[in-house]
């Protein structure tokens, strides 16, 4: 098969794969799964409006008290893939267009990093369709960032490999440039596992690794944490600030011994366990009976072993990683860093779907080989076809009897999926190469084949209408009309996972979930939440927003609360907007209450001291509200002068992601409190002239006012980020000059 065929043949597999698995995009459908219609649709439209609108999107006012954004790494702002996306579809097309590039990407990665085996053409493009539409990554379109991650595992792969051939510059650059639009995509617990992976590629045994593969991997090294440094640095510090998990939540989503045998033996897990212990991150693990079969072939030489035998025990040990709470020595391992930063271990266990699939292709090979030098045997294959069947049937029969359906179903079909591998090998007619390629042919076919029929058992992702997903909230309009933060006590409820149950009334949900403002869908309406859908959450915040005492929703400013149920307070006023209505109450409009003690988002007291921690997070719960009249300043800030008077006004003149400038008229020196959160990398001046910003009331902002009329502006642009910002546009530097001049070379060669 010639260079130009390979192609062809890459080609032909992404559109027939797309048009397998997302087939409902064609009818105008986009992908809407748990996170995405919470988190990643909203937070593109926030990413992408802030471009549009010449600035970038540094920090999220609209999110609780406002966090940082561009450092969250999940949240992919610096991500070529994601920023193309938005370009070409759009918020709501956006995750689906993201998607289908990181199926590209999985596929074109995983056939290349097979070539760099040594595997045919054919063996490779199969391996990159069975990894890239194989139940395993196509049902992480959910979860953009992990998918987005995974999907460069096969360009780490093929770039360690040119690494370990040809050390140098040129190979660093390669391997650098993979790794870090990996980290980029918002993933960086999948580093775990992809650098040991690109160690033990690119320092595989035989003859030992040359000084100067070391000094190609530290370069890559160097070159890669450059690159990403943009987000890197930020995202240290925003750690350091962030809540931390505990070891519990560690380990929720921990695969079991079953979510093991899932990966060959299809539905062997389902179904899944309820408990937060067990795997609920992925609706199936499944790579194939017939690619882990293929895989373990590869391994079968003695040259196979040499070159795989490092990744496949990074793959053992993610593997064990991932049984968490199943498993006593994972769960030690996992309570130490750089696990602690990560949920969900069943995430370790993706390295092995990928690894099977990428050995597959030599396993192919080695199997067509074999079939080459036998001759074709009828009566084998009968006999070989009736113990398949038997075994299989006695699976299904003995399993299921024992109560464990989804195994038995699971071993039951890996066994026929076997059986026909192995009569199929038996019956090709031909000798020598012929009947090589022909069995390679059958094979691939049957292990595509056995791929189809698990997708279309399982059906398309879930998706619903594009239109639907855009229809403006009815509460928007008289939030808006007054302003003020919202409470959405819906995000308590199973329903913000679309956890519905039956798939019709999951997408009747997904689809109405921006009328009902949940997850982050206020982004798109513009207004601003107190609670959120996602991580990293404000350290200080975490747990408050957990009790949601009054005087917390009071200092944030919020000025109406989102809930099905009764109104938490009962002072509150119930508000009527025009909207939908239905019989059942899920599918009604929520309630919306109006509450007259919000303080507003800006203003000034005329008393100050100093106080702990604990003493201005008790104010919170405090009936009195002792912050209304005086700021607690955090132990380390100085005292400001204040002078005891009333009629004290601030209003802001103009709010975006990153400024915020404000009026104030202060009728004697105070101090000017701004409900928003404090953090690192705001700057303030008073009237032009630098002024210092202070800890007030447990979590915001406090700047000291003398008397009279003053102009504040407040500024994020945190020096973390401009460092990091320089250190990425140097490291992109250093890798232009790198293929400039490796190209520069190659022509004085070729002249």
């Amino acid at each position: 098969m010639s260079r130009r065929s390979f192609i062809a043949l890459l080609a032909v597999a992404a559109v027939a794969g797309l048009a397998l698995v997302y087939w409902p995009a064609f009818e105008g459908r986009v992908l809407a799964g748990r996170d995405l219609f919470r988190i990643f649709i909203p937070d593109g439209a926030f990413i992408r409006d802030s471009l549009l609108g010449g600035e970038l999107p540094l920090w999220q006012p609209q999110v609780r008290l406002g966090q940082p954004f561009a450092a969250g790494l999940s949240y992919q702002v610096f991500y070529p893939p994601r920023l193309l996306a938005l370009l070409l579809g759009g918020p709501t097309w956006a995750m689906t267009v993201e998607q289908w590039l990181h199926v590209a990407l999985a596929l074109v990665g995983t056939a290349l990093a097979a070539r760099t085996l040594g595997a045919s053409r054919l063996s490779s493009a199969t391996a990159g369709a069975l990894f890239a539409f194989g139940a395993l990554f196509t049902e992480l379109n959910t979860e953009a960032h992990v998918s987005g991650a995974l999907a460069f595992s096969g360009f780490l792969f093929a770039a360690s490999r040119q690494l370990r051939r040809r050390p140098g510059p040129a190979s660093a650059a390669l391997l650098a440039l993979a790794g870090a639009l990996s980290f980029l995509a918002g993933a960086p617990e999948m580093l775990i596992w992809q650098l040991p992976l690109c160690a033990a590629v690119a320092l595989a045994p035989g003859g030992g690794p040359s000084p100067r593969v070391w000094l190609a991997l530290a370069l890559a090294g160097l070159l890669a944490v450059a690159l990403a440094a943009v987000t890197l640095l930020p995202g240290a510090e925003l750690a350091r600030h962030s809540a931390g998990l505990t070891h519990e939540e560690t380990l929720v989503w921990s695969a079991s011994w079953r979510d093991l045998a899932s990966l060959f033996a299809a539905g062997a897990n389902w179904p899944l366990e309820p408990s937060s212990h067990g795997q609920g991150f992925l609706l199936t693990l499944h790579v194939g009976a017939i690619a882990c079969a293929l895989a373990l072939v590869s391994l079968s030489t003695r040259g196979g072993r040499r070159q795989l035998l490092g990744p496949a025990l990074v793959a053992a040990a993610a593997a064990v990683l991932s049984l968490g709470w199943h498993f006593g020595p994972a769960a030690e391992v996992l309570a130490h860093f750089p696990f602690t930063l990560f949920r969900y271990p069943v995430k370790y266990l993706v390295v092995v779907g990928f690894l099977a699939c990428l050995f597959a292709a030599r396993g192919l090979d080695r199997l067509a080989a074999g079939a080459g030098r036998t001759p074709p045997s009828p009566r084998r294959a009968a006999l070989v076809g009736t113990l398949g069947l038997v075994g299989s049937a006695l699976a299904l029969v003995g399993l299921g009897k024992l109560g464990e359906r989804g195994l038995a179903a699971g071993l039951g079909s890996a066994g026929l999926a076997g059986t026909l591998v192995a009569a199929a090998m038996l019956l090709v007619p031909g000798q020598g190469r012929r009947r090589a390629r022909r069995a390679r042919l059958a094979v691939a076919a049957l292990a595509l084949a056995e791929l189809a029929v698990v997708r279309i058992s399982i059906g398309a992702p879930l998706s619903v209408p594009a239109a639907s997903v855009e229809t403006p909230s009815p509460l928007a309009g008289p939030i808006r009309a007054e302003g003020g933060r919202i409470a959405n006590d819906e995000l308590t409820t199973e329903w913000s996972n679309g956890g519905v149950g039956d798939p019709v009334r999951t997408a009747a949900y997904v689809a109405r979930t921006r009328i009902d403002l949940v997850g982050k869908r206020h982004l798109e309406e513009q207004i601003d939440c107190l609670d959120a859908d996602g991580r990293p959450m404000p350290e200080r915040l975490h747990e408050l927003l957990l009790e949601r005492p009054r005087g917390l929703l009071d200092l944030a400013g919020v000025r109406w609360i989102v809930s099905r149920g009764e109104p938490p307070y009962p002072d509150l006023e119930k508000v009527v907007p025009a909207g939908p209505s239905a019989s059942d109450r899920w599918f009604a409009l929520p309630n919306l209450y109006r509450s007259s003690t919000a303080l507003p988002r800006a203003f000034v007291v005329h008393s100050s001291r100093r106080a702990s921690d604990a003493e201005a997070r008790a104010a919170l719960f405090d009936p009195a509200q002792p912050f209304r009249t005086t700021a607690l300043l955090a132990p380390d800030a100085p005292l400001p002068p204040t002078q005891s008077c009333e009629g004290s006004q601030a209003r802001i003149e103009r709010a975006s992601n990153n400024r915020l400038e404000l009026e104030v008229e202060a009728c004697g020196d105070g101090v000017l409190v701004v409900a928003d959160t404090f953090y690192p990398g705001w700057r303030a001046t008073l009237d032009g002239a630098p002024a210092p910003i202070f800890r007030a009331d447990y979590l915001v902002r406090a700047i000291p006012i003398p008397a009279g009329h003053h102009r504040v502006e407040m500024r994020f642009l945190p020096g973390i980020f401009l460092a990091g910002a320089a250190l990425s546009a140097a490291g992109m530097a250093a890798i232009a000059a790198i293929f400039l001049g490796n190209l520069l070379k190659r022509r004085r060669g070729g002249a």
